[in-house]
């Protein structure tokens, strides 16, 4: 998701610019991440923001919640597809408190 957010030395306003789905895919049996879209809509999703708002921004932040992670090997490249967290394979675990 893409906010554009803009202080008026009172509020702070929030209106969101550009969103995309993110949902995991099902491989086989597990569910997993695809890496290689959310890449590309990552890179994406400010471009059309910017463009349909018509101005460039003075200022860019990123910001990710990540429950998962993928192995990379050689190159950096990913050794596999990284799972879901939403996955079966994650069922049963016990939760921090």
């Amino acid at each position: 998701m893409v906010l554009d957010c803009r202080w008026d030395a009172s509020t702070i306003n929030l209106d969101e610019g550009y969103r995309f789905a993110n949902a995991g895919m099902q491989f086989g049996a597990h569910l997993h991440w695809d890496v290689l879209r959310i890449r590309q809509v990552t890179r994406d999703s400010p471009r059309k923001f910017w463009n349909r708002a018509g101005s460039d921004p003075s200022r860019v932040s990123i910001d990710a919640w990540g429950v998962d992670f993928d192995f990379l090997g050689g190159w950096d490249r990913p050794i596999g597809n990284p799972y879901h967290y939403r996955d079966a394979r994650a069922k049963g675990n016990p939760q921090e408190p």
